[in-house]
């Protein structure tokens, strides 16, 4: 057999993974191909991550159930809630089943999880209960895929409060959250004009919380059109490495590449993920939870990574308002509950760019791509993807900053990496000539 059918027929077997969601719950564009990831290969045991799901969430509710189930819904005055909200980047259709204007003022329609009816009772009982909407179950406890009855094709994810507790974590969203998430959608999609592609994000447009209450609220995402379109498909991380039927994602898109193992993960997935953070750790001041849930890997009709990332869950990106890139300017904008301080979680930032790498992305993500390298090939070295990491991670940072070789080790960015960003923070600016640090968009 040649190299070339060889190759042709492994693309035609990983295509025909996703061939099942086309036909048994059909959903437009490559929305199908990202939701059949989810649900059947969620893999949260394996990827290290603490199966919450399984004690106290009802089957109903865990993404392993595609069925749809009810969930209610009503319309409450904006004179009861918090509200942040980005008009202008939700589609029109959407937007009118979310706010309406009744009274003279406008109204805002709350999504009631059937594991919250008793929670949000004391508020929901005051108002008008809308038509009831349909939800199906996504890898994170509270995301849901929504649609209306009435309108099939309306499709958008939400983020709900859960009344239930998961691992020992309340898994309602808090007061800050529900209008931080909105505000980091704003910078971002500002910041994202000046910076590359590699990374791109799923907005957060309407977050609503009751007034008074520290816990209760919502956010809603709407699905990238490139999605509903069929011009761009994603897959969650965690879905590369989950077994099935005796092989995972990660061996057949190997296969199917032609190429040794590691080199097929080094320029395939670890560079370009590295290329992306190292842009938005220092020139973006953001860093996310890079864990196999949040990061969406970008495939072409091949199969194959492009090389470009979807980020999603806002409430798990940290915004460094210290850094001499975000513009203070922008600080009017930004919707909080308390302080921009405590909502923004500024006390957390070296927490957070620590735990973006090191736990969520090395120790998570890169942990079972390393195993999967095990299983797939027999000559590979178990820990030689992870040492990776830090080496291209290095690499990346003196490329994009001119950082002095000398002031950056791989034992420093293991041990300290926010001191490394911090000089390199300082060689970009220098780099690019700027004397001052205050930048406005």
């Amino acid at each position: 057999m040649s190299r070339h059918l060889f190759k042709l027929i492994v693309t035609l077997l990983f295509l025909s993974l996703f061939a099942q969601a086309q036909t048994t719950h059909p959903l437009p564009g490559s929305l199908d191909v990202w939701m059949d990831a989810e649900s059947r290969l969620n893999d949260k045991a394996g990827f290290r991550i603490p199966p919450r799901d399984n004690s106290a969430l009802r089957s109903d509710f865990r993404a392993e159930n595609t069925d749809w189930f009810s969930v209610s819904s009503y319309w409450i005055p904006e004179s009861e809630l918090n509200v942040a909200v980005i008009e202008e980047e939700i589609p029109a259709e959407l937007k009118s089943e979310l706010i309406r204007q009744r009274n003279g003022g406008r109204e805002f329609r709350l999504f009631v999880h059937p594991e919250s009816e008793k929670f949000y009772q004391p508020l929901v009982g005051q108002y008008p209960r809308a038509a009831d909407a349909v939800a199906r179950a996504t890898a994170s406890s509270r995301t849901v895929l929504m649609s209306f009855p009435q309108n099939p094709n309306l499709l958008f994810f939400a983020k709900l409060s859960l009344d239930v507790n998961l691992g020992n974590v309340v898994r309602t969203i808090p007061m800050g959250e529900s209008l931080q998430s909105i505000g980091l959608t704003k910078y971002i999609l500002k910041k994202a004009r000046d910076l590359g592609k590699t990374f791109k994000f799923i907005p957060e447009v309407l977050g609503l919380v009751p007034k008074g209450w520290p816990r209760g609220g919502q956010i809603i995402r709407p699905i990238p059109p490139e999605i509903m379109k069929g011009e761009t498909t994603v897959i969650p991380m965690f879905s590369l490495t989950t077994l099935d039927s005796g092989t995972t994602l990660l061996e057949k898109m190997i296969k199917a590449s032609g190429q040794e193992p590691r080199t097929f993960v080094l320029n395939s997935i670890l560079r370009p993920f590295v290329r992306g953070w190292t842009e938005w750790a220092i020139q973006g001041a953001l860093t996310m939870e890079a864990h196999g849930q949040n990061v969406l890997l970008e495939i072409n009709r091949a199969g194959q990574p492009t090389g470009s990332f979807y980020q999603r869950d806002m409430g798990g990106m940290n915004l460094d308002m210290s850094s001499p890139y975000f513009p203070k300017t922008l600080l009017s904008e930004l919707p909080f509950a308390s302080t921009l301080e405590a909502d923004y979680h500024q006390n957390f930032r070296e927490k957070a760019r620590k735990t973006s790498m090191a736990v969520y992305f090395h120790n998570r993500v890169l942990y079972n791509i390393d195993r999967d390298l095990q299983r797939i090939e027999k000559n590979y070295r178990a820990g030689q993807i992870l040492d990776d990491l830090w080496i291209e991670l290095r690499q990346e940072l003196i490329r994009q900053t001119g950082l002095s070789p000398q002031k950056i080790t791989v034992d420093l960015l293991k041990n300290d990496i926010n001191q490394v960003l911090v000089e390199a923070v300082k060689a970009q600016l220098t780099q690019e000539g700027h004397p001052s640090c205050e930048f406005v968009f």
